[in-house]
């Protein structure tokens, strides 16, 4: 797999869509079984070739890998060297692309376990499947040496026993490698890239020493590991918690959840070293990570430090100390979060505001209300995101204060309609009908489109007779024209019609669309509501 390590490849994070169907990754067992093949390699040479066998995609080409073998590891391979094939970046074509196949690049003299399928020739090695699962490399293992495997080992062990080499190295790249590697595979992410087949418990042995080593980039990497059921690792990933612990019905849509019972056992086992890290880390971006790897502990030992960090010199570390005081919601945290909101720094503020959305706690909605103000763009859409993670009861006052903010209207409205949508009934038509999109963006889901589907739900509670008696045509006007996202909203409205029989509007509805929309044949979507060829 790539050595391009970056921290947020170990972040954990609630699973995001991707733009096409991609399968979770294969625990390590079921890629065992997958391979017709499994050697250690050297890599010894890599170009392009030309293999019917493999189709053209933007950006990827066939290539052929020659391979010096090692150690046979299962499969019938008696030839000293092997040509594998592969899809690889075609770099020199550099062109843009939406699609990756199953892909692997290898670094001449490196050495590897190469997971493989057989082919007809003799020598030659395919890849064990063309359209990548979560892990886009998976089966390729970078090794730590290029000595035999000894016998008796089986693949399982032996991937093992190069991912604990590489840990145990003095290359900073490969011992990241190594750490997000044992990381995945033993339960430490629950996206569409994490296996369970290593414990978890032999893993942090590995791991847990690595918090403290002098290499910032390697430590950082442990920290991420070992910290990974932290939600407050990457700001990035806010929303996702907000929508798993927050009691507003608007900032739940798009964003996937956490799973229920989250918690931080790993980093509550090593709170020694993170907090040690926290305290001395070579780095200010070191030690805020090492205390955002810290949530949920929820331990009262770490409040004297919590304390300490809150008044650091480094704005990072005040920003990791402000989002750690939500597992500590009460008074001490009240005062700390109130007097942090005075913060110089942006990043600090916006760290409040966020922390404030975590607590859940109505007494402290009334830093929101400055934030919803701040000259920082980016605090005022932290606020805002907070703000709308709350219960409506709770939260509805600040909303309809702002709710005609250019920064917030159609979420802010959205939020309120979705408790009670009788009362905005005007104000969903006029942000559909003028694609009044606010200048922030805090959540995943268009507004406008939530608006559209308030508006249409509502309509929806009305019988064909009440609609037609003229009260609701300015708001079947605006339903009109649903946001361009695909032919799905303008189906949703055509059927809508068709089940109400408001034929002279579905008439009206498909002719209107078909002039408006030019990217695609909109009116063949249409046809097949009514079942037409």
């Amino acid at each position: 797999m790539k050595l391009a390590i970056s921290l947020l490849s170990v972040f954990l994070a609630p699973v995001f869509a991707r733009a096409y169907a991609v399968a979770n990754a294969l625990p390590l067992d079921g890629v065992i079984k997958t391979a017709d093949v499994i050697l250690k390699i050297t890599a010894l040479s890599s170009e392009k070739t030309e293999d019917e066998s493999f189709k053209r995609y933007p950006h990827w080409s066939a290539f052929s890998t020659k391979m010096k073998v090692i150690s046979v590891l299962k499969g019938n391979v008696s030839e000293k060297e092997v040509n594998f094939r592969h899809y690889d970046e075609d770099l020199a074509g550099n062109q843009g692309y939406m699609f990756s196949p199953q892909h692997y690049h290898f670094t001449v003299g490196q050495s590897y376990i190469i997971f493989a399928k057989e082919t007809t020739k003799p020598g030659v090695l395919r890849m064990i499947w063309d359209f990548h699962r979560g892990i886009e490399d998976q089966g390729q293992i970078l090794a730590a040496d290029d000595k035999p495997v000894a016998a008796g080992i089986d693949a399982k062990t032996a991937v093992w026993n190069e991912l604990s080499n590489l840990c145990a190295g003095d290359n900073i790249v490969q011992v990241q490698y190594g750490i997000s590697h044992l990381n995945s595979m033993s339960g430490g992410s629950d996206r569409f890239d994490g296996t369970n087949d290593f414990p978890r418990d032999k893993v942090l042995v590995i791991l847990a020493p690595l918090i403290t080593h002098k290499d910032p980039a390697i430590a950082s990497t442990a920290i991420a590991s070992v910290g990974s059921r932290s939600p407050y690792l990457n700001a990035d990933y806010s929303l996702g918690w907000l929508a798993t612990i927050g009691k507003g019905t608007l900032i739940p849509r798009g964003n996937a959840k956490y799973p229920d019972k989250w918690d931080n056992p790993d980093g509550r086992a090593n709170m020694t070293r993170l907090i040690e890290v926290g305290d001395k880390g070579a780095t200010a971006s070191l030690r805020a990570l090492s205390i955002r790897a810290l949530g949920l502990c929820k331990d009262k030992a770490l409040l004297e430090s919590l304390g300490k960090w809150s008044f650091d010199d480094a704005a990072e570390v005040r920003s990791a100390a402000a989002i750690l005081w939500s597992d500590f919601p009460g008074d001490q945290a009240g005062v700390q979060l109130a007097r942090l909101a005075a913060d110089p720094d942006a990043a600090v503020r916006r760290a409040v505001a966020t922390a404030v959305g975590f607590t859940q706690s109505p007494r402290l909605l009334s830093l929101l209300s400055t934030f919803l103000v701040d000259k920082d763009e980016s605090v005022r859409t932290a606020a805002a995101a907070s703000l709308i993670s709350f219960d409506v009861k709770d939260a509805g006052a600040l909303l309809k204060s702002f709710r005609n903010n250019s920064d917030f209207h159609a979420s802010f409205i959205d939020a309120l309609a979705l408790e009670d949508p009788k009362p905005w009934l005007d104000d969903l038509a006029q942000i559909v009908a003028k694609n009044d999109v606010p200048k922030l963006q805090f959540v995943s889901q268009m507004p406008v489109y939530t608006s559209w589907q308030i508006l249409k739900a509502e309509m929806d509670t009305h019988s064909a007779e009440e609609l037609v008696g003229g009260e609701f045509d300015k708001y079947l006007d605006a339903l009109d024209h649903p946001p361009d996202i695909g032919s799905g909203p303008f189906q949703e409205m055509y059927q809508f019609y068709r089940d109400k029989h408001l034929n002279d509007r579905a008439a009206h509805f498909r002719a209107e669309a078909k002039k408006r929309i030019t990217g695609y044949d909109i009116d063949y979507y249409l046809k097949r509501v009514d079942g037409e060829k």
